[in-house]
């Protein structure tokens, strides 16, 4: 659960943390927005969208002016250095099985996913929208409101199915979905929902009672946070390596992934951040905002790890999150360390001069190596495992000689990133106000955590597009579908339309006539498809079923 300042998990080591200045968080501001039908939709600006942007090249540059929450180390204290590993403790290993503590009975994609979004979750958001709902009823002025029907667990299903099946299919506008446009015509969103509909839940979307308190963009998600945490932790067990990803951070109008180095967490001052195992799966997720937004990345890191410490996991971090401090709070935790250091974190006494290609200089503090090592240029790394050797690897077909801590760290931080989870992202169109837009990033993280236990478990081989897909069928409750180029006229028979009080049947627009520009009536009909337009006998009729247009039939 989350305290006053806003950060989630529950932290069970306790790190001195470094004074926290306040940062102002400016109102949301409310455009005009694209659907006027809904003046009052939570939105920001138009460009408040989705992005990866990979900027620790611009890091480097900016933290040493702007700071980056860690004042560099070679200000402090003089540290006492040894050439030997000082370091009288054992070194402890980790003995768990990764895994799922109970996989599903079942082995279909839906099965992996019900078990991060659970009916425990769909009904508590199911509960909570339709409170906000109720409030914006009492409300005078807001008319739309007025027509909401309360929300049930198996419609906020096909909404989230829809919300998922949005980012496969790239289109300019959310209206453009429902767009009966032969160019667009995607059946599948307005046979399961209407626009309106559809804009009517996203707009009273609520994760939690805006009666609290704290009404923080935080707070609104901190039991879709706490789900999480509480569902990773009793459902699997990760891996021995483990690694912190790059933050989730509001960055000049969008949701960006990058480090932000002037450590100002976009407008409103959030950062999500995540714990990964070497399968690339998160295991655990911390939200940060207001005060806690500018905490030492020490603090963060602590967090992060708080219930695997004691266990020998091996932790691999971005140069962004590394020091010698925190690498030896980390060893004191029975957690292993290894990072590329800044050189505006090197710590103080530590004097190696320039060395030549292929040499390795080691230094101990405390059981935490510092090394320098230099192949094309000197590189500078940190780590507190038992590993400090050199190994050969194949590069660009040459054999080449590196220390193993630096391979680990490098196959760590490039494996299985979590920048999937932005592949397929619906929030190109969408324009939410922050916590919503967090809220869409952690299901699309559920579907993404979904598929790599699908991948460890399961004997089936899918691609992550399949995967969704095949979750989008069963939120949809649809089942495959094949098409059929041609379907004939002897599959489709004529029916006549049924008769008045007079005797008479009824007439009706053909509906091929109309599409040329012509008015005709006609006292036949198509029963099998799905409008029944109406159709002359002859020749509309197997002109209309012989048409070149794909049908989508269902098995």
């Amino acid at each position: 659960m989350a305290d006053s300042d806003g950060d989630f998990g529950p932290p069970s080591v306790k790190i001195p943390r470094l004074s926290e200045p306040a940062v102002d968080s400016p109102k949301d501001v409310i455009p005009q927005d694209l659907l006027k039908i809904y003046e009052d939709i939570d939105t920001v600006s138009e460009s408040e969208l989705i992005h990866i942007s990979e900027s620790e090249s611009e890091s480097e540059s900016d933290s040493e002016s702007s700071g980056d929450g860690n004042p560099p180390e070679v200000q402090g204290e003089e540290v006492e250095w040894s050439d030997v590993p000082n370091n009288e403790e054992g070194y402890q290993v980790y003995n768990k099985t990764p895994g799922l503590i109970a996989p599903p009975q079942k082995s279909e994609p839906i099965d992996y996913l019900l078990l991060l979004i659970d009916n425990e979750l769909f009904d508590l958001i199911c509960e909570r929208t339709n409170n906000y709902a109720s409030k914006l009823m009492k409300e005078d002025g807001n008319e739309k409101a007025h027509d909401w029907v309360e929300l049930k667990t198996c419609e906020l299903k096909i909404f989230v199915g829809l919300l998922l099946h949005m980012g496969h299919l790239q289109i300019p506008h959310i209206e453009d979905y429902w767009n009966k446009d032969p160019l667009f015509n995607m059946t599948c969103f307005s046979s399961h929902m209407s626009l309106n509909r559809f804009l009517m839940i996203l707009k009273c979307l609520r994760f939690a009672d805006d009666t609290e308190e704290d009404a923080s963009e935080t707070c609104k998600l901190k039991n879709l946070i706490h789900h999480f945490n509480k569902a990773m932790s009793t459902l699997y067990i990760g891996a021995r390596d483990l690694t912190v990803d790059v933050p989730v951070t509001p960055h000049k109008g969008r949701i960006v992934m990058s480090h932000d180095p002037k450590n100002k967490g976009g407008k409103h001052g959030i950062k999500l951040y995540s714990l990964c195992d070497a399968h690339g799966v998160v295991i655990k997720c911390c939200l940060f905002g207001g005060e806690k937004g500018r905490m030492p990345v020490e603090d963060i890191v602590m967090e992060l790890v708080s219930d695997h410490l004691f266990h020998g996991h091996s932790l691999y971090l971005v140069e962004f999150y590394t020091s010698l401090k925190l690498a030896s709070l980390l060893k004191e935790g029975g957690t292993y360390c290894t990072g590329v250091l800044r050189s505006d974190r090197l710590p103080k006494g530590y004097d190696v001069p320039s060395l030549n290609q292929g040499q390795l200089v080691t230094k101990y503090s405390k059981g935490v190596a510092v090394c320098k090592w230099k192949d094309r240029r000197h590189t500078l790394y940190i780590t507190s495992v038992n590993n400090n050797q050199m190994v050969n690897i194949k590069s660009q077909g040459k054999l080449k000689t590196r220390p193993k801590a630096l391979v680990d760290h490098e196959y760590m931080i490039n494996s299985k990133r979590t920048d999937d989870v932005f592949e397929y992202y619906p929030c190109e169109k969408l324009r939410l106000r922050c916590f919503k837009k967090f809220a869409v990033h952690l299901i699309q993280l559920m579907v993404l955590n979904a598929y790599r236990l699908f991948s460890l478990h399961a004997d089936d081989s899918y691609s992550l597009l399949d995967f969704r897909l095949s979750i989008v069928r069963e939120l949809l409750s649809l089942k495959r579908v094949f098409l059929t180029r041609f379907l004939g006229s002897a599959h489709h028979l004529p029916t006549r339309h049924s008769v008045n009080e007079r005797g008479k049947a009824l007439r009706k627009r053909c509906k091929l006539c109309y599409s040329q520009g012509r008015r005709k009536d006609t006292t036949y009909y198509c029963s099998q498809c799905p409008d029944t337009p109406a159709l002359c006998l002859h020749p509309c009729f197997p002109r209309f079923h012989h048409s070149d247009l794909l049908t989508i039939v269902y098995k």
